[in-house]
């Protein structure tokens, strides 16, 4: 009998079927020429309008979380001066850069490599040598602080420690996340808690380590980096508590503690933003098919929603096992838990699994 290997995929991911070749062919181009199929991208599902409706939500966010800073007991003054310094300076990638419909800029992105119809195995030559020689380029030439490190059509957002920015390529501006026709609820709970998410690792206990200008510096006062870690014991035990039936294991407190910290930011952020923006702007729409819900619970609807998933396995004791995050259910669960206004909002009984009475809350 001929045996049958698994191919890489199941290897690695357990995966049964390698993926079609369209979705690797599609996947292929957009990392080699990012730049160029972001420009088709955002044409067709990124308008400047959305861009410019991203940098009031990204600015509201920001102020709810300056808001926050200045509430802080356990930090002190001269910190907090600080904080705020690098929370203004901090900058955002929204969408696309601006010299994306510059043609001039984009044909000087590609400049020196060349594709031919025929010869894919070449062109993948032809390309990584054009990518090697650029990056040795970049070696003689000054830091840009202010470049952008995401094409446009990836589903991603970020923050970056060392350009103190954050990341919200258009990929990731898309529904369920944002669109500027859904209800502004379902806006501030998806993309609205991905920016409080990526804000919030600016002060977490990786991005407390780099200052207003990416560079690594002790700037925190010594008593308050004591007093944070005194916070981050609760929420390790915490997330240390949290149980996988399917696999029988505990979530790592410890492995997952940045990701935590900023999943429990975002949702204090993002929803502080939101409930400044219906004061401006009164209460949101209801939803056909979900009238039970307000727009406040509709806000933690699809927080939640923006992290359903469903998992293998397999792929579930690797990240126990060594994943910087928790698993998408108790990202959801761990984060809401902590934060009184979502019991308040859905009259969650305190001592019940979702208003425990001992909270742990670090921004």
């Amino acid at each position: 009998m001929l045996s049958i290997h698994p191919n890489r995929y199941q290897v690695a991911y357990s995966i049964p079927e390698e993926p079609p070749r369209w979705l690797r062919c599609v996947n292929y181009v957009n990392g080699a020429v990012g730049w160029a199929v972001g420009r088709l991208f955002v044409n067709k599902y990124f308008k400047e309008e959305s861009k410019k409706a991203m940098e009031v939500m990204t600015n509201e966010v920001r102020q709810a979380f300056d808001g926050f800073l200045s509430q802080t007991e356990w930090m002190d003054s001269a910190t907090k001066v600080l904080a705020k310094d690098k929370l203004a300076a901090m900058k955002k990638n929204i969408g696309y850069p601006d010299w994306l419909y510059n043609n001039t800029a984009l044909d000087l992105e590609y400049k020196g490599l060349e594709f031919e119809e025929d010869t894919y195995f070449h062109n993948h030559l032809r390309w990584l040598k054009w990518i090697e020689l650029k990056g040795f380029k970049k070696i003689t030439e000054p830091v840009k602080k202010d470049r952008w490190i995401a094409t446009p059509a990836v589903i991603d957002a970020y923050y970056h420690d060392e350009l103190n920015t954050m990341v919200l390529p258009a990929g990731a501006l898309q529904p369920p996340f944002w669109h500027d026709q859904q209800p502004m609820s379902l806006n501030y709970g998806g993309i609205g808690s991905f920016i409080g998410h990526a804000i919030t690792h600016g002060f977490d206990d990786t991005g407390r380590m780099f200052d207003k200008d990416g560079n690594i510096k002790q700037w925190w006062d010594q008593s308050t980096i004591t007093s944070f870690k005194e916070k981050t014991e609760c929420m390790i035990n915490q997330y240390d508590s949290y149980r996988l039936e399917e696999i029988n294991k505990y979530v790592n407190g410890e492995n997952t503690l940045t990701e935590n910290i900023a999943d429990n930011g975002a949702v204090k952020t993002s929803y502080d933003a939101f409930l400044k923006y219906e004061e401006k702007n009164g209460p949101g729409q209801r939803l056909p098919g979900l009238m039970q819900y307000n727009s406040k619970q509709l806000f933690f609807l699809n927080l939640a929603q923006v992290d359903c998933r469903v998992d293998r396995l397999s792929s579930l004791k690797a990240q126990v096992t060594a994943g910087s995050h928790a698993p998408g259910k108790w990202r959801v669960i761990g984060s809401i838990a902590n934060y009184d206004e979502f019991s308040k909002v859905f009259s969650c009984p305190v001592g019940s699994v979702m208003n425990p009475v001992e909270k742990c809350t670090v921004w």
